[in-house]
């Protein structure tokens, strides 16, 4: 049985190589290079804080309290799988919207980016928005 050290450790490694295989992007372990609390568990060339949870068990409201609290300038993503199931990314609604109308804003139909033509079809009103608007009751 491996420990949870050991676990977290092979995630990091395991989420590192996703992001590189999959989006082509720079990506390495965080905590072993900076060696404090607050680094993320994976640092990587995208604007995101990676909180990283290789567990059979989670609890998603504690890993995302953890996450916004040492995400600093930027947006908290919890990225966490299972044995034998694949990566789940979770994040704020309002990081998802505003990372969303930034891809729309900034799509350029000639990337090579798999989702550059995405956006194709979606009202120019929507683009509009730079923040999510605060329904919250």
């Amino acid at each position: 049985m491996i420990n949870s050290k050991a676990k977290g450790k092979a995630g990091e490694l395991e989420f590192s190589n996703w992001l590189r295989d999959n989006l082509g992007v720079q990506a390495r372990r965080g905590q072993q290079y900076s060696g404090g609390n607050n680094s993320p568990d994976v640092i990587s060339d995208l604007p995101l804080h990676l909180e990283i949870k290789r567990v059979e068990k989670l609890n998603l409201s504690e890993a995302m309290r953890q996450a916004v609290q040492d995400a600093g300038e930027f947006p908290p993503v919890v990225c966490h799988r299972k044995n034998r199931e694949d990566w789940l990314i979770t994040m704020r609604a309002e990081d998802w919207y505003n990372i969303s109308a930034a891809i729309i804003d900034h799509s350029d139909p000639d990337s090579s980016l798999p989702f550059a033509n995405s956006t194709k079809g979606i009202t120019k009103h929507v683009t509009g928005h730079k923040e999510m608007p605060n329904n919250a009751v």
